[in-house]
């Protein structure tokens, strides 16, 4: 069954239990056919794997390039760290690398 069927008959299911003058629904409610509570149901349906996202880094290790008087340099935090001279292609390519 796909997702879609399954959130369908989960929203039924939810809309059957108000229309039999039911007021409240708890998560732990036993409103479908199956033996799982209707938490249990939705978050078989969407899935509970949690997407990553970027990972987060503190200012004192972020990586920066600066140009001042003609001269590129690179910095991570507030520390100077490379020099690369007029040379800005080697300097946004150290700028895009991971550590």
């Amino acid at each position: 069954m796909s997702r879609l069927a399954r959130a369908i008959q989960i929203l039924k299911a939810i809309n059957e239990h108000f229309q039999a003058d039911a007021v409240e629904l708890y998560a732990d409610a036993r409103i479908m056919d199956s033996d799982l509570s209707i938490k249990d149901e939705i978050a078989a349906c969407i899935g509970t794997e949690e997407v990553a996202g970027p990972p987060i880094i503190p200012h004192s290790r972020r990586r920066k390039v600066v140009h001042w008087r003609g001269e590129i340099s690179g910095w991570i935090g507030k520390r100077k760290v490379e020099k690369f001279g007029t040379d800005q292609e080697a300097a946004y390519k150290w700028l895009h690398e991971l550590d």
